[in-house]
């Protein structure tokens, strides 16, 4: 693996590159905290770890023409809730470019 590489996987975040946090714990922090400040006050998601389900989900399609059907059913969550949470995250500027199909 390249050092650029590395340095990409690691992250940029300060608390992991400055003061040598776990990348592991600090990333599950950092998502849990998003999960329940941000996105249960923006939205009415209901359980959480259906929505986390979710992003892991749409993570996995990250370079890929994203199919929201299929998303949505991987994901067991309706069509319509896929769009919802897709919108959520793209107002948050957490997505740079989804093809909705």
């Amino acid at each position: 693996m390249t050092q650029t590489f590395k340095e990409m996987f690691h992250g940029f975040f300060p608390e992991v590159v400055a003061h040598g946090a776990g990348r592991n714990r600090f990333y599950s922090s950092y998502l849990r905290t998003y999960l329940e400040r941000d996105i249960r006050q923006i939205t009415s998601v209901h359980d959480l770890r259906v929505f986390q389900n979710f992003l892991e989900l749409l993570a996995a399609r990250a370079g890929n023409i994203l199919n929201i059907h299929e998303l949505s059913k991987e994901a067991a969550i309706s069509y319509t809730s896929a769009r919802r949470w897709i919108s959520i995250l793209d107002q948050r500027g957490l997505s740079i470019f989804f093809v909705h199909m």
